[in-house]
């Protein structure tokens, strides 16, 4: 709910009333998804997965030279940088063009946040949205309506290719403050039941994320089996507390959909929630910024991109460890361009074709955040990635987290069961020196519990030192996608 009195009212109000007051609001906000604009939207969405790759390219590059002129004319920002180096709308007109113009980092589209804004932009008809603060450093930017109708368009594809029953519940375990905080008493779900045709969303159950201890975990199992929900979606890590919740009884939950996203899916999270679950996983990568995209099919392999609605490069970032970063351009958010948009993430751009049949490029599953890559005093940049593997012969492990004190100094925050022993946590820190050398001080805390603060998503990897910055230039090739 809203912040203010809304919030305060829902707070106070019984649970039958406040599923009332969550659907109602849920379908204020998205009336718009039965209008015949997104529906049109919709179709275009999934007849683009068919398209050649060389009529893709083409719609890029023609849709690509309209934001370039575009921005130029009305943008502030772009205008300034273009005329610095001498460039006209004329000379951007291909995705093979971009790298003539710089990389807008983070930093810059903070610091510049009103000159990327359209002159004469009507924001009536856009939203104010702000990143989730992940690196605790938010950005705050409009959006258009087709712009946000195409999240929405791109996310419904998503289910669609996951096998989502829109007339069946949808469990969720998502971020979202559904029950307050302070609440003993079950039930800590709430029921979101629009009375519209609304084609995007489904039934849900939305649990709160925020009471999953091990009764609560219980409850929310058996209330599951009662409503026959055999489709879930939500963040990995509150999926991987059931999961290591569900296989700690040696028993599974089978369902026929589990769908990811908005955190790094990480091999040893997968493997958990799959095992539990009997389900594969099906992940679903974006940003706020509109300006990258990318979901897994049916057939759950590397990461389909979104074809000629935008543009994704993929950078060559010294000390990724073989990845590259995702530089994106949205080709639709013409009230607050975001034209090669350093988005921190580090993917690989995959050639081979999807075995799904399906002609859209392909990335590989987003590896980390760069804000959370942890810097050392010889200068070596260690993946989150590569943390995860001293934690996968191990057993008793409920919830870990790692964190950077200093160049020098790691901390292991665990929250451990019974299988859990001191052989363990002697094979633990061997696997941490065999990666981090003797000179970093490795130090493990054992904690209660570990979970995410109110209006945050957990991070599993934090580190106090100074972030991996993107130089302006970056190498970038060009592919079907950009």
């Amino acid at each position: 709910m809203s912040s203010g009195w809304k919030t305060r009212l829902y707070d106070l109000s019984p649970h039958w009333l406040q599923n009332a007051l969550i659907s109602a609001e849920v379908e204020s906000r998205h009336r718009w998804l039965d209008s015949p604009e997104f529906r049109s939207l919709c179709d275009e969405v999934l007849s683009s997965e068919e398209l050649p790759p060389d009529e893709v390219q083409a719609l890029q590059d023609e849709r690509l030279g309209a934001m370039v002129r575009h921005a130029y004319e009305a943008v502030p920002y772009y205008r300034e940088v273009m005329d610095e180096r001498g460039l006209k709308p004329r000379d951007v007109q291909s995705v093979s063009d971009l790298p003539k113009l710089p990389v807008l980092t983070k930093d810059i589209a903070r610091s510049r946040e009103r000159d990327l804004i359209a002159q004469g932009a009507d924001l009536r008809k856009a939203e104010y949205q702000g990143t989730s603060g992940t690196t605790g450093t938010p950005f705050h930017l409009w959006v258009d309506r087709r712009s946000l109708w195409l999240d929405y368009a791109l996310i419904r594809r998503h289910r669609i290719w996951a096998g989502v029953h829109f007339d069946r519940p949808l469990a969720s375990f998502g971020g979202k403050i559904v029950v307050p905080i302070g609440r003993r008493k079950p039930p800590f779900w709430r029921v979101v039941r629009p009375r519209g045709d609304y084609i995007e969303i489904p039934p849900m159950i939305v649990y709160s994320a925020f009471h999953l201890a091990e009764d609560v975990i219980d409850l929310y199992l058996d209330h599951m089996r009662q409503q026959g929900i055999d489709q879930i979606k939500g963040y990995p890590s509150n999926l991987l507390i059931l999961a290591r919740h569900i296989l700690k009884r040696n028993t599974t939950f089978p369902v026929r959909t589990v769908l990811t996203g908005s955190e790094p899916l990480y091999d040893h999270m997968r493997a958990a929630i799959e095992s539990a679950f009997e389900c594969r996983v099906c992940d679903w990568y974006g940003n706020t910024e509109k300006t990258a995209y990318g979901c897994q099919c049916d057939r759950y392999g590397q990461y389909h991109l979104g074809g000629h609605l935008n543009v994704m490069e993929f950078g060559t970032v010294e000390g990724s460890e073989g990845g590259s970063q995702i530089i994106g351009t949205s080709l639709t958010n013409f009230c607050q361009p975001m034209i090669r948009h350093a988005t921190g993430d580090i993917a690989l751009r995959v050639f081979e074709p999807c075995p799904c049949g399906r002609s859209l490029p392909l990335m590989t599953q987003v590896q980390e955040k760069v804000e959370d890559i942890l810097l050392l005093r010889d200068g070596r940049m260690i993946s989150p990635s590569v943390l995860t593997h001293p934690f996968k012969p191990l057993h008793g492990i409920e919830a870990s987290q790692i964190v950077q004190e200093d160049l020098d100094t790691i901390r292991v925050l665990l929250a451990t069961g019974p299988a859990y022993t001191e052989d363990q946590e002697q094979r633990l820190l061997a696997a941490f020196r065999e990666r981090l050398g003797a000179d970093v001080r490795v130090v493990i805390e054992h904690v209660s519990d570990l979970v995410a603060e109110p209006g945050r998503k957990f991070r599993w990897v934090v580190s106090k030192v100074s972030p991996l910055s993107l130089p302006e230039e970056v190498s970038c090739r060009r592919n079907t996608q950009g």
